[in-house]
């Protein structure tokens, strides 16, 4: 392989990149403001959900969700306690908009790297 095609190569992986970072990015943001209008309309108060974070690490690769552990188990129906099962309130909040978001996040990587974005892409960098 030539120094050209390395070049072309190596750019062409770098507007990849930037496309994988923007689109994780996005759906981060839009999977934070659905829980938070969901939490909202379930009257759950604004300090409950303060200590969660959506951010793109490991070289734009990685989206990662960071929340307490009592966050996780709000959507679950039934508790094992030594008396028996009890059934609870569950609000149907986490599993339901994080799954949503993962198949928005496949579809777009798989089909949304189009040219078009790549030109995008190219102007954002001059």
């Amino acid at each position: 392989m030539n120094l050209r095609q390395n070049r072309n190569q190596t750019h062409q992986q770098i507007l990849e990149g930037k496309f994988i970072r923007n689109v994780l990015s996005d759906e981060g943001r839009a999977i934070n403001t659905d829980i938070d209008n969901r939490m909202n309309s379930a009257g759950f108060r604004s300090g409950f959900w303060s200590d969660k974070s959506f951010n793109v690490v490991d070289g734009g690769n990685n989206l990662e969700y960071r929340h307490k552990k009592q966050h996780r188990f709000v959507d679950i129906k039934t508790r094992d306690t030594k008396s028996g099962k009890i059934r609870k309130k569950n609000h149907i909040i986490h599993n339901r908009i994080v799954y949503g978001h993962l198949n928005n996040i496949a579809r777009e990587l798989a089909v949304g790297f189009t040219i078009g974005v790549i030109e995008d892409l190219k102007k954002l960098e001059d």
